[in-house]
């Protein structure tokens, strides 16, 4: 009884671990929103697509008088330009391409920081990828292997976004389950192995809510 009762114990904790670490990345997205783009891009690291960005609005970017001191570097959704504050003009940017891609921009000492419009990911795409390297990992199989218990556990994987936000639903993932393996040495052993699985997983600043099941066992 007491391995029993220690178990739900752990379980309970490691939700709980969870759910705070939903609401900090929760946090960690909110201030990315409502922080200004040069305090923004000076936080971020470089990423590889960078690059790709910069080109982009180099290409849409007519410098004129104003000059560009240096290549436009980008971090994240912000790009950085520096200009020639003597001239006494901005750079022009081309307004169609401006509209689709270009969500703020904003002038500080010599330089102008562009936030960029980041694509909204699949919620559906996020957990679907969570489930499946959930299920590659040979967690369920392991677990299987040192309980016998009988029945089925029902996984809902929840991906909620500032937009569904509710007491009972955190911001980010989470999960809920239900079934006859619920309370079993068999259902800790599985959630317990699910949990690492969603505290790996890397979540894009913008993503659309969704919810995923999964039934363990799988049915044939």
């Amino acid at each position: 009884m007491r391995s029993v009762a220690t178990a739900l114990q752990l379980d309970a904790c490691r939700n709980k671990t969870a759910e705070l670490e939903a609401n900090f990345a929760a946090l960690r997205r909110l201030i990315q929103r409502v922080s200004y783009p040069g305090e923004l891009f000076e936080r971020l690291p470089p990423s590889p697509t960078n690059p790709l960005l910069a080109r982009d609005l180099q290409n849409n970017l007519e410098f004129g008088d104003a000059g560009s001191f240096a290549p436009i570097e980008c971090r994240g959704s912000i790009c950085k330009v520096l200009v020639n504050r003597d001239a006494g003009a901005r750079p022009v940017l081309d307004v169609g391409w401006s509209r689709k891609h270009v969500r703020s921009r904003q002038v500080s000492r010599g330089v102008e920081y562009f936030s960029m419009h980041e694509n909204i990911a699949s919620g559906r795409d996020i957990l679907q990828r969570v489930a499946d390297k959930f299920q590659r990992s040979g967690a369920i199989e392991r677990c299987a292997a040192r309980f016998r218990d009988e029945g089925t556990l029902n996984t809902i994987l929840l991906l909620t976004g500032d937009e569904m936000e509710t007491e009972d639903k955190p911001i980010g993932l989470s999960f809920r389950v239900d079934g006859e393996l619920v309370g079993t040495p068999l259902g800790h052993c599985l959630t317990a192995a699910l949990q690492p699985a969603l505290e790996a997983t890397e979540l894009p600043l913008v993503y659309r809510s969704a919810s995923l099941l999964m039934r363990f066992p799988e049915e044939r």
